[in-house]
């Protein structure tokens, strides 16, 4: 479901107010981007690698705002954002299949998508594995993405977004997003995750 729609955010006010006025319409930016190509309207731009990066982003950002948290006083130092991103993947919270290899898939949306993508215009290192972002060939109609956000409610599932294939990866952006978005419900969803984060936010320590 859709982040301001999460009921077990009733319970921690304050997260509850980021995520409805400040997350909630960051997850909308990628939905708006899924609707992407349309020819009819002659944008021709799917824009697969803003998408896959914006993701990336969200994970990023959830692993400091939400995931793990333990406040910055008495220090202030902050924890390494490449493990906290690789930290939340490997946690109880994305919904990995049976049989996925998590660490590696983990370190490789890491290093291959936030990293490239972040900091030199997703280009790779000679000997990094092939990377590819796909979407649908035409933009995705609104039923579709409405499927995406409820898509794994009531333990329903998809397939892995991030496989290799021919020797690469490939990354199928919208199941990635569907992903994203239920690791999201289920650490709302974590009691003990969740009164860590309210008590912070309720100190105004938005991050560590």
């Amino acid at each position: 479901m859709r982040p301001e729609n999460i009921s077990e955010l009733a319970a921690y006010p304050n997260v509850r107010e980021f995520v409805r006025g400040h997350l909630a319409m960051q997850f909308g930016d990628v939905r708006a981007m899924l609707r992407l190509p349309l020819q009819r309207e002659e944008i021709e731009n799917g824009c697969n690698f803003a998408a896959a990066s914006w993701l990336c982003n969200l994970i990023s950002g959830i692993s400091v705002v939400l995931f793990d948290r333990k406040g910055r006083h008495p220090s202030t130092r902050r924890r390494d954002r490449g493990e906290r991103f690789c930290n939340l993947l490997s946690a109880a919270y994305y919904p990995w299949q049976s049989g996925e290899d998590l660490g590696q898939k983990s370190t490789a949306l890491y290093q291959i998508v936030r990293n490239p993508f972040s900091h030199c215009l997703a280009i790779l290192q000679p000997g990094d594995v092939p990377f590819y972002c796909r979407k649908t060939v035409e933009g995705m109609c609104q039923e579709e993405i409405n499927a995406l956000d409820v898509a794994y409610d009531g333990g329903g599932t998809l397939p892995p977004a991030l496989e290799m294939v021919n020797g690469a990866w490939n990354l199928q952006v919208p199941f990635f997003y569907a992903a994203v978005l239920e690791m999201l419900r289920r650490l709302v969803c974590d009691v003990q995750q969740m009164q860590q984060a309210e008590a912070c936010f309720a100190r105004g320590e938005l991050m560590d």
